[in-house]
């Protein structure tokens, strides 16, 4: 009679005991909950603290969005009493030097900073600034010998000259500087696939790849894993280089921030190490493909007949012109009707893909300093109805580019102009090769634009390409124009070589018998050949025969749709770097896929 109150009592005492498990794990879950808000909220204010301490300084850390980056992995840990090495403190540079040096010393207060510079009289400037001043190359391992004795780094961040060699080699000589749980850090790991910075057949982001594959789960993760191990193939297919085997031998860990901005972080915790790297996924890169520029047709800006014609015409480019086609008293009414073309037709201001551009007149003139001032300033009521971007031409033109001070003056005079505008998307640009100047100095002109747009403009200016005038051009060597147009080889042919080398758009010379189709035919598929990207036009009736001739081939459109369909395999699967067809895959040649594909789309649309 007793049992069903005996089952009844013990089934009550089970229900207790799991009623008070369950709240002992529900207590347990807030407490651990509230841990991680807690230290999500500190991450929050570190990012934030650290985010002004850059701009109030103007180190281009700020202007790189490094703060996202480093107030998480640096964050928690920056009141401890840390030893930090730095390369570079910024000599030479525009911001000027010591910037990043000092936003150390505030935020991380506790913790002494090293720093090792190549300028020397630039760093004794700074020498009672650091615990320890290194003077010489990044690039020497005698000179990264010499840092041993202010060894073992909790911190080792390489902002430096960024090229292959200085990358390579800092991170194999001083990682075994590196404290267990240190954190070692390469910025701005992209500038190694440029030409500038190709002084070495291997490149860090080469080096890291290599280990990432001595992996047997080479996958990347969008945020940190820090405990998810991978553990290294005991035999692999190729021989680690011998200056690579301390690397290899203390990297334990990968993991993969999509934050990260294409920095390379290598953390070693305790005995084991963390490797992460950003890949062609991040955020932060701009994977657009540009809009197509096969056919660019002139419009005199002045001309109001023919600006009402724009909108039917085919072509990828529409250049409204205030330099060459417009005469000289009529270069204000030009810029005031682009202006109001802006202001009032929204088939412009809808136009995302940028095919309305301007052609301004030369830089550091006063032609193109009212042709600046005038397009680029917006009405107030129509502003507030309106975004910035809609309003504005998101492509323009310079001519007559000889030197690399122009671009100077140019950066500077649209900054001004347009750095009210806070919401204004990039402004991409096509410089004009029309001298003998011009061509001599095409190397230093890219690299000048590439650098100031960069580091002191933050990106805002893009160079997109070249374009070349030939008529200029001629007239300033002392050439006589043929039909062949066997006098122009040489120049064309380097134009497309330093267009090619930066990856940039080639745009190749007018045809000027434009009743000449079968003529305009055959010198369009020449310069396709060449590696011009697109050709110049003068009437509307040579833009059919110009964009079919500068269409892709039916090989490089299955090569793109190829590689892009891999891409996105790789991304899905959570996968970074990946190689197709025998090539490790990188940005330029994404997006070089992506135009060609882009540019099929537009075609199937006509």
């Amino acid at each position: 009679m007793n049992k069903p109150k005996i089952f009844f009592g013990f089934n009550l005492f089970i229900f207790l005991v799991c009623l008070f498990t369950l709240y002992k794990n529900y207590e347990k879950s807030l407490y651990l909950l509230n841990i991680e808000l807690n230290r999500q909220e500190q991450t929050n204010k570190s990012v934030e603290e650290l985010k002004k301490i850059f701009k109030k300084h103007g180190t281009d850390k700020y202007f790189h969005k490094y703060y996202n980056f480093y107030g998480k992995f640096i964050g928690p840990i920056r009141n401890e009493e840390l030893e930090v090495l730095e390369i570079g403190l910024g000599c030479g540079m525009i911001y000027g030097p010591g910037k990043s040096l000092l936003s150390w010393k505030e935020f991380l207060p506790n913790s002494k900073i090293s720093i090792l510079e190549y300028d020397r009289n630039c760093a004794l400037k700074f020498k009672n600034q650091t615990k320890n001043l290194f003077i010489g190359s990044q690039s020497d391992f005698n000179v990264l010998k010499e840092l041993e004795i202010g060894s073992p780094f909790d911190i080792i961040i390489d902002d430096g000259g960024h090229s292959r060699l200085q990358q390579t080699r800092s991170l194999i000589g001083l990682f075994p500087y590196l404290k267990k749980g240190g954190i070692y850090i390469i910025e701005d790991l992209y500038y190694s696939f440029t030409q500038e910075a190709n002084d070495s057949n291997r490149s860090a982001f080469d080096v890291l790849t290599k280990l990432l594959i001595l992996f047997n789960n080479p996958s990347f993760y969008y945020d940190p894993v820090p405990n998810f191990k991978l553990n290294k193939i005991d035999t692999f297919n190729f021989d680690i280089e011998p200056d690579l085997k301390y690397l290899y031998e203390n990297v334990e860990f990968i993991m993969f921030s999509i934050r990260s901005n294409l920095k390379t972080l290598i953390k070693s915790i305790g005995k084991q190490k963390y490797l992460t790297f950003s890949s062609l996924s991040n955020p932060e890169i701009n994977l657009t493909a540009s809009y197509p520029s096969r056919a660019c047709l002139y419009v005199p800006g002045n001309d109001s007949k023919k600006l009402s014609k724009i909108f039917a015409t085919n072509a990828d480019c529409v250049v409204l012109d205030c330099e060459d086609g417009v005469a000289l008293n009529k270069k204000s009414e030009a810029r005031e009707k682009i202006r109001n073309l802006f202001d009032t037709d929204q088939r412009i201001q809808n136009n995302i893909d940028g095919k309305f551009t301007v052609r301004i007149n030369p830089a550091e003139t006063s032609l193109a300093f009212e042709d600046i001032k005038t397009i680029f300033t917006i009405k107030h009521e129509i502003k507030d109805k309106n975004t910035t971007s809609n309003l504005l031409p998101k492509c323009i033109f310079i001519p007559k580019t000889n030197n690399a001070r122009q671009i100077g003056w140019l950066f500077e005079t649209l900054h001004e102009q347009t750095k009210q505008f806070k919401d204004l998307d990039n402004l991409n640009m096509f410089f004009y090769m029309e001298s003998a100047i011009s061509l001599i100095n095409l190397n230093d002109i890219i690299k000048t634009a590439l650098s100031l747009s960069a580091e002191k403009y933050h990106g805002r200016f893009n160079l997109e390409g070249f374009v070349f005038g030939s008529d200029d051009f001629c007239a300033d060597i002392g050439a006589s124009r043929t039909k062949d147009s066997v006098e122009l080889t040489y120049a064309r042919q380097k134009l497309v070589t330093y267009c090619k080398a930066y990856k940039l758009k080639a745009i190749d010379m007018v045809y000027i018998d434009f009743k000449d189709l079968e003529g305009l035919k055959m010198q369009c598929e020449q310069g396709a050949r060449m590696g011009f990207t697109g050709k110049q036009v003068i009437h509307p009736g040579q833009v059919d025969v110009c964009q079919n001739a500068f269409t892709p081939s039916q090989e490089k459109i299955e090569w793109a749709t190829g590689l892009v369909e891999a891409f996105e395999y790789h991304q899905k699967s959570g996968a970074g770097a990946f190689t197709y067809k025998g090539q490790m895959i990188d940005m330029p040649s994404l997006l070089q896929a992506k135009n060609i594909l882009k540019i099929i789309e537009k075609v199937k649309k006509i």
